[in-house]
């Protein structure tokens, strides 16, 4: 199934096309939880030339806190067995985060734009811990 069909329509599951004349971005992290001050590392395959990259924490107001425009599309095909071993796509971009940044459920968003003026948008999901305190971690 792709991001634009319908989620109820069949057993869904999530897969780049791979097709030049469709433009798509596929991104994930290299982590799902990061500690203020952290690297995350963004890994992408995509079919279009450039692309957006915005991160945003989400809640009742969602907040940006990231976003980068007209990244380089790089592709890179999905291999067969990546639902077991991984999709091992390049790292196309690296962001620092804040030191001072808030715990909370964040929302990767990549998107493009189409040659019908449409624009495809994929969503990946990270968190941020941050522990105050004695130092030690709370679950």
């Amino acid at each position: 199934m792709h991001a634009d069909e319908h989620w109820g329509s069949q057993p869904w599951y999530e897969a780049p096309r791979e097709d030049p004349e469709v433009p798509e971005v596929y991104t994930y992290t290299d982590a799902m939880s990061y500690d203020p001050g952290g690297e995350v590392a963004f890994h992408s395959s995509a079919t279009a030339k450039t692309w957006r990259l915005q991160v945003y924490r989400d809640g009742l107001e969602p907040e940006m806190v990231h976003e980068v425009d007209a990244l380089d599309g790089v592709f890179a095909p999905t291999p067969p067995d990546a639902y077991r071993n991984g999709c091992n796509w390049p790292v196309t971009h690296r962001w620092r985060l804040p030191s001072d940044l808030r715990s909370g459920f964040y929302r990767v968003i990549s998107s493009c734009e189409r040659a019908n003026g449409g624009r495809f948008v994929q969503h990946h999901f990270s968190s941020c811990a941050q522990w105050k305190g004695h130092g030690v971690r709370r679950s």
